[in-house]
């Protein structure tokens, strides 16, 4: 079998999962939602796998509305390919860089003391979170000052 093989075989497997999952159904947008999984040295579309025609809800649930295949969506595609281009080596990228501290951590309780940064930069995570109002009131905490946060997303 080969690489590509193993991909549609994992997005068909991880669609199964989410089609039995009636809570993901309330996290899926009114524009519907896409699963990808790129190759690893993903260079264009044709190397991320997605559903063909997004996932959308059925009676209460998730419906993916094709099957697996490479190239389905040049969006995501597009979207996956530069967060490979920063994110698997961003810790070791600025481990050597002063004053960049590189941290993963949930909205709702987010890796910084209170005041500890300058500025912080919210980009379209808020209508991902289960509650927005919990994540956004999180993010002025660790801010030293009010009028450096930015939030932007299509919730507000």
């Amino acid at each position: 079998m080969n690489e590509k093989d193993l991909v549609l075989g994992n997005v068909l497997q991880a669609v199964m999962m989410l089609e039995k999952s009636h809570s993901f159904a309330y996290l899926i947008p009114e524009v519907r939602t896409n699963l990808v999984y790129a190759l690893p040295n993903a260079k264009s579309k044709e190397d991320v796998a997605g559903i063909e025609g997004r996932i959308t809800v059925v009676n209460g649930y998730p419906k993916a509305s094709g099957f697996p295949k490479f190239g389905a969506s040049s969006h995501m595609a597009r979207f996956i390919i530069e967060i490979m281009k920063v994110n698997p080596e961003m810790r070791r990228k600025f481990a050597s860089v002063e004053g960049i501290d590189y941290r993963v951590g949930e909205a709702k309780k987010l890796p910084i003391h209170k005041k500890a940064v300058d500025y912080a930069f919210a980009n379209m995570f808020l209508h991902h979170v289960e509650s927005p109002s919990e994540a956004r009131n999180e993010l002025p905490h660790g801010v030293s000052r009010q009028k450096h946060k930015i939030y932007w997303d299509r919730l507000l």
